[in-house]
């Protein structure tokens, strides 16, 4: 049958932890990812502006004794203490830290270690502050390893100075990508603090830290290449004051995220002259030109003035180094003078240098006209990065006239220098089509270049390049490598895009937790998809344990962004009450925000709340408007229900035709109910030509989806051959699969088949109606009175039978109302009451039962439970034989044959006993056979008479078999 399409999936989507905080403490400055303790930080100041639904719930998981409710509890109002200087909300503070430090909880161990260290909220203990972090850091928890080694190095108050230790712990950090730690290692290794000397490990550790944007890294790494960056000064305390605005980056990604088909921002650029800072400045070239940190001065600054006095290019870069970084003699000024002094004599560094503090009005009246000058001049002379910020400036237009193509030529000759970053946006043309042709091979290969520099966004663009197979052969294992070495710098995108593949299995083996862990990551930078993915993650409860309440968290997130994901899951959260409290309307306001951020299931999900008015007016016309606008977007769930709309007349005019149209689209991407409901509009000719053939086609794609009432019309289809050869072993079959997924109609047909179906086997049939009648079924129900009454399978029972009918009957089947007035007229099973009876036989014969229609026909010929009264008893017998009863035209026959209720007339009689006898009813037969023998209403005849006593008797009439036996004996 045609099945309403609300139910099963419904539309609704879709395909997935709670951190700590860093507290007021000081934190070294980095300008890459946030470490956990800083993004649960900024999760908590989260939960205090949302407030409702969310904060009532996390009071009360947090009083039940959830360790992870209790942390966040603690966040919350650490962050309304920040706010408010309330002292209340920082002592609920402590205690629900320290409920879930007591926990095991190393993000809370790890907060209430600052709190006694600092007296926040407690009376500082620098003991109980080290007992806590100890905790913390044995659980691999990266910032307390990083602060307790920080404790160690014996400039904190109470804790004892032990650099081994403290050496230990930087390393343990460092291994998790905690990016200062990674910087205080490289600083160990450096000063052999707490190990020995090694610079080669310290350049490595300070080159990764760098990587995850630590300033002090970053700086460091500039100088010691000759080449430093501009982008922030070299102390923590100048990195708080205001910096000219810089010039965007124009690097492209031209990548899409696996989680949602859409294009990537324009990524900022990691070490370039835009977005966050210039880029490095120059690269090591002479004997003068290393990096001018203050302790090279001190052995060297004799050697430097006087090359720079005398006129040495290198000399007086380096001298404009040494007063550009932060220092006793920083000074902007002085850098420019040197700088120029040196770009004078056309040293590329030094003009390069320049367009960099003209760019950023660094010391000069900020001026993109004189950057791109320098730039040029340092460009022509093949320095890479110059090329760069010249190629850059030509693509965003800043200082300089749009050109996509100069900007091509300059990006060329940069990453043919290779710089990574022009490398990458070289590629990023090729993607797009951006002033070249586009060509997928060519952006791969210049991706790898980038990438094998440790580009982070090549990385992940060169990841998706594996993903989809664009412009190399399509391989998920390459995929996800590329995403984890972009990943490992906190590149967003690419961690978000790992979880998605450790969550799939794609190119890695599933798991879970490790892509959980990942889309953790990208979520607490604020990465919305990834935010979305983390809220499916506890919605599911995969690699995290189920909380809808965690969930729709991290939908709210994501939901500010006008992520359309999670804007739709929060709606299905509402909708079904999981982890609020249920509420149409605001689960149709969430459809309504995803719809217009582009979710087409949003759209079908509204088409179903105005059809079934949840959280709004029913109204079908409006319903229909969403499921076009869905259907069009080719949701197959809304075409499906658009075709419902049309066949069954639901807010258009009805319309087999376009019905046909639109389950035809949904049953083309494989939805088994449109599947299904294209069958049976084959099988009824309905906005189609009638065929069961293709009926069968339909069908039996759906059913091998197993959508369970395909399974059970393929079954009727071979039980019955409607486009296929008939085969009830295959129609056993399809009942088979059917029933097992406990549907009752299945079960029903199972029990029906091995009641009929040789060889017949009454306790498996009874078996399996028994299975449908528990679920309601209401023909079961019916089954199971017949197999009660005549003892088919189970003890023969009349009472038992008549319960079995009277459920069935209370349901509306018309053979068990009949059945039931039988007994009643009986007395069989129940008190005799022909009064009783006939009001059963009345229900029945009201929807047409010719059964009941001849039953109160011989009630009214007896009189049983209504006065006797032929005229009436002829009407029901009339009524049942005009409805095709073989009884009721036998009776209209006698009624003719003997004058009852009507003007005797045995011809007439004749007439309906032959169409009785036609049916095989047997009493017809006989008394056909008479009207020929005696030559009543016909002309005699011997041999007919005959003929109609010998098929009474085969049809069991003993008064036929009689009637012969008197025949014979006659000569």
């Amino acid at each position: 049958m045609l099945e309403s399409p609300y139910g099963a999936n419904g539309g609704y989507g879709a395909a997935p932890a709670l951190g700590g905080y860093a507290g007021q403490y000081a934190q070294p400055a980095q300008s890459g990812p946030l470490t956990p303790a800083q993004a649960a930080q900024l999760e908590a100041q989260a939960i205090a502006s949302e407030g409702g639904d969310a904060m009532t719930t996390l009071q009360w998981d947090a009083k039940r004794g959830d360790a992870e409710a209790q942390q966040y509890l603690g966040m919350f109002y650490q962050a309304e203490w920040q706010q408010t200087l309330m002292m209340p909300y920082l002592t609920r503070s402590v205690v629900w830290t320290r409920r879930a430090a007591k926990q095991g909880l190393p993000l809370a161990e790890y907060n209430l270690a600052l709190m006694y260290m600092g007296g926040s909220g407690v009376t500082r203990n620098s003991r109980r502050a080290v007992y806590w972090m100890k905790l913390s850091a044995a659980q691999q928890e990266s910032d307390a390893q990083y602060t307790l080694g920080m404790w160690y190095l014996g400039e904190t108050p109470g804790v004892a100075k032990n650099l081994p230790r403290s050496f230990e712990l930087f390393r343990a950090a460092a291994k998790q990508n905690n990016g200062v730690a990674e910087y205080c290692l490289a600083s160990a290794y450096q000063n052999g603090s707490g190990t020995a000397v090694n610079a080669l490990k310290a350049n490595y550790w300070m080159h990764k830290a760098a990587a995850a944007g630590v300033v002090g890294a970053e700086n460091y790494v500039s100088v010691a290449s000759g080449a430093k960056n501009l982008s922030q000064p070299n102390s923590q305390a100048d990195s708080q004051s205001q910096q000219p605005t810089a010039r965007p980056n124009m690097r492209r990604s031209g990548g899409l995220a696996l989680t949602s088909v859409r294009s990537l921002p324009q990524q900022g650029a990691q070490n370039g002259t835009s977005g966050t800072g210039p880029a490095p400045i120059h690269a090591t070239d002479g004997a003068f030109h290393g990096p001018p940190s203050l302790a090279a001065l001190r052995h060297n600054a004799l050697d430097i003035i006087h090359a720079a006095q005398s006129g040495n290019a290198q000399a007086e870069c380096t001298m404009g180094d040494a007063f550009f970084i932060k220092g006793p003699k920083h000074s902007y000024v002085t850098a420019n003078y040197w700088f120029g002094k040196a770009a004078q004599q056309g040293y590329a560094p030094a003009e390069y240098s320049l367009g960099v503090t003209y760019n950023f009005g660094y010391g000069v009246r900020q001026s993109y006209s004189a950057a791109n000058y320098w730039f040029q001049k340092a460009a022509k002379q093949g320095y890479a990065s110059a090329e760069y910020d010249l190629a850059n400036a030509y693509d965003s237009g800043w200082g300089l006239s749009k050109n996509y193509a100069t900007a091509d030529y300059w990006y060329r000759k940069a990453a043919k220098n290779g710089d990574a970053r022009a490398q990458t946006n070289l590629a990023g043309n090729y993607d797009s089509g951006s002033g070249v042709s586009q060509n997928y091979t060519t952006a791969a290969f210049w991706y790898l270049q980038a990438a094998n520099q440790g580009d982070p966004v090549a990385e992940f663009n060169l990841g998706l390049y594996y993903y989809y197979g664009h412009g190399v052969r399509q391989n998920y294992t390459t995929a996800t490598h590329w995403y984890l070495q972009a990943a490992k710098q906190g590149q967003a995108e690419a961690q978000c895009n790992l979880g998605v593949a450790y969550a799939l299995g794609y190119g890695v083996p599933k798991d879970y937790t490790t892509g959980a862990y990942w889309n953790r990551k990208a979520a607490q930078q604020g990465y919305a998809i990834a935010e979305s993915n983390l809220g499916t993650d506890y919605a599911l409860g995969q690699g995290v344990p189920q909380n809808y309440t965690a969930a729709n968290y991290w939908y709210r997130r994501a939901a500010r962004q006008h992520e359309a994901h999670a804007e739709l899951e929060l709606g299905y959260a509402y909708g079904n009450g999981q982890g609020v409290t249920l509420n149409y309307a605001i689960s149709h306001n969430w459809y309504l925000k995803a719809a217009n951020d582009g979710s087409v299931t949003a759209k079908y999900d509204l088409g179903v709340d105005y059809a079934s008015g949840h959280g709004v007016a029913l109204n079908y016309v409006i319903a229909n408007s969403w499921y076009r606008k869905a259907a069009e977007a080719g949701s197959a769930y809304a075409e499906s229900n658009l075709a419902y709309s049309y066949y069954a007349g639901e807010g258009v005019a009805k319309n087999y035709v376009t019905a046909v149209y639109w389950y035809r689209k949904a049953a083309k991407q494989g939805l088994p109910i449109a599947e299904s409901n294209l069958g049976i509009s084959y099988f009824r000719g309905e906005g189609v030509a009638q065929n069961y053939t293709r009926a069968f086609y339909w069908n039996h794609k759906a059913a091998q989806q197993g959508y369970v009432p395909a399974q059970i019309d393929l079954a009727y289809a071979y039980m019955w051959g409607y486009g296929i050869r008939w085969n009830w072993s295959t129609a056993k079959l399809w009942l088979l699969k059917a029933a097992k997924q406990g549907n009752a109609v299945g079960e029903f047909g199972l029990g029906f088949v091995y009641k009929h179906l040789a060889p017949v086997n009454y306790v498996a049939a009874d078996r399996w109606f028994r299975k449908a009648a528990k679920k309601g079924n209401a023909w079961a129900e019916n089954e199971l009175g017949n197999a009660y009454w005549f003892g088919q399978g189970v003890p023969q029972s009349y009472a038992t039978a008549d319960q079995w009918y009277r459920r069935a009957a209370e349901k509306g089947i018309i053979r068990a109302e009949v059945s039931l007035g039988v007994a009643y007229s009986n007395g069989e099973g129940v008190p005799k009451n022909y009064a009783t009876a006939d009001s059963w036989y009345r229900r029945a014969a009201k929807k047409g039962s010719t059964d009941a229609d001849a039953n109160l026909g011989i009630s009214y010929h007896q009189g049983y439970g209504v006065p006797k009264n032929y005229f009436a008893s002829h009407r029901w017998f009339l009524r049942a034989a005009k409805g095709g009863s073989a009884r009721g035209e036998y009776n209209v026959g006698v009624d003719y044959d003997f004058g009852q209720g009507v003007m005797r007339n045995h011809t007439t009689a004749d007439y309906w006993y032959r169409k009785a006898a036609n049916q095989g009813y047997a009493g017809a037969e006989f008394d056909l056979g008479c009207a020929y023998y005696n030559g009543s209403g016909v002309r005699a005849d011997r041999k007919k008479a005959l003929f109609w006593y010998k098929r009474a008797a085969f049809n069991g009439s003993k008064r036929a078999e009689k009637a012969l036996l008197q025949i014979k004996a006659k000569p």
